[in-house]
């Protein structure tokens, strides 16, 4: 069953959260003017062998959605099966999409497939912070295949990433090399000031910033998470250019 969250604003002109639980629960936190705050709830073991987490998103036009997760992920060992986790997230004009995701943690044995696609508006937001973790302590870790894209209603592409986190390719250079941990904040339509070998300013406003740590507590990623979504907040709120500055230190280095 696929986990539904849809946030519209009603002809009476109230903000209104339509939620359906799937193998995640959302469970509405704050329900204001225009924003909106849901968690989800893992209320099963997840990920297991055959499972396929789906979650649908819509964020209706002038409105600012908050997607908090409750708990990490563990894909566990799968004995040879398989599982996915998808997203499909439509934001409409001038609406803002913010989901902090907490660690994804693919175990030994484990083989997953995770896609995200999100269809945005020309003047719509999102920032979405994502943490991979191969392995728990003392793994290698399974295989993870993980992919975003990121489109304009009209189809115009404006992110397409693949990634091939599986064993035999990810410790190649050109991918993570010998760290466990991709953590990685992503910024669509608007960028940051930031520079560095850490950082990607996309063709159209966006910002990708990325860290790759043997532990996780190495990253500087959650904090220049939550000094961005502090700005986005307050741009939705009240105002402002959507093209929002970040701290000037940059994160720490991939390894």
């Amino acid at each position: 069953m696929t986990t539904c969250i849809r946030i519209v604003r009603s002809p009476s002109g109230r903000v209104r959260a339509e939620l359906r639980a799937g193998e995640l629960t959302p469970r509405l936190l704050d329900c204001g003017d225009a924003h909106v705050r849901v968690a989800l709830v893992a209320t099963v073991a997840l990920l297991l062998a055959g499972d396929d987490v789906v979650i649908d998103v819509e964020v209706g036009p002038g409105l600012h959605l908050e997607l908090v997760e409750t708990s990490g992920t563990v894909a566990y060992d799968m004995r040879g099966g398989r599982a996915s986790w998808r997203v499909e997230a439509r934001v409409a004009d001038d609406a803002t999409l913010v989901w902090t995701g907490l660690p994804f943690v693919v175990s030994a044995g484990a083989t997953v497939t995770r896609r995200a696609s999100l269809t945005l508006a020309d003047n719509a937001r999102a920032v979405l912070h994502e943490t991979l973790v191969l392995g728990r302590t003392g793994e290698v870790g399974g295989d993870l295949w993980t992919s975003t894209d990121v489109r304009r209603p009209d189809g115009r592409p404006v992110l397409r990433e693949d990634l091939d986190l599986s064993r035999p390719h990810r410790q190649d250079a050109a991918m993570i090399g010998s760290a466990r941990c991709l953590d990685q904040v992503t910024l669509l339509g608007f960028r940051a000031e930031l520079e560095g070998p850490d950082v990607l300013q996309l063709a159209e406003p966006g910002t990708i910033v990325r860290s790759l740590t043997d532990h996780l507590h190495e990253s500087s990623l959650p904090a220049l998470s939550g000094t961005v979504q502090g700005q986005v907040r307050s741009v939705t709120r009240w105002g402002g250019q959507p093209w929002l500055p970040c701290p000037a230190s940059s994160p720490t280095s991939p390894r």
